[in-house]
C-alpha cells in the first residue's frame, strides 16, 4: 500500500458496508490529489539549474571558507531564495 493510500485510510477509514461506496470515492479523490501534489512539486531540470545558480551566487557572497564552514546556513539560504523565486512565479 503507498503512503497516499494509508494516509486516504487514516482520513476515511472503512467503518461500515453502508459507507463503503462514498468512502471508496472520497479516498481514490484523496489519493489522486495527493499524486497530483507530488507532480506538481517535482523538481524540474529548470529547477535543479536554478538551484545551482543560487548556489553559485550564494558561495560568491559568502566566501568559499565561509561556505564551506558554514554549509547548512548556506544550504539554508540557497532554498530559501528558490522558495521565494517559486512562490514568486519568477520560475
Amino acid at each position: 500500500m503507498s503512503k497516499a493510500e494509508e494516509r486516504a485510510l487514516e482520513v476515511y477509514p472503512i467503518e461500515s458496508h453502508e459507507m463503503y461506496d462514498d468512502l471508496y470515492r472520497q479516498r481514490n479523490a484523496y489519493v489522486k490529489g495527493y499524486y497530483q501534489a507530488e507532480k506538481d512539486n517535482e523538481l524540474t531540470w529548470e529547477d535543479v539549474s536554478k538551484i545551482i545558480s543560487i548556489d553559485q551566487q550564494v558561495c560568491g557572497t559568502m566566501g568559499i571558507s565561509d561556505y564551506t564552514h558554514n554549509h547548512q546556513q548556506a544550504m539554508e539560504e540557497v532554498l530559501r531564495q528558490f522558495k521565494d523565486l517559486k512562490h514568486s512565479n519568477k520560475i
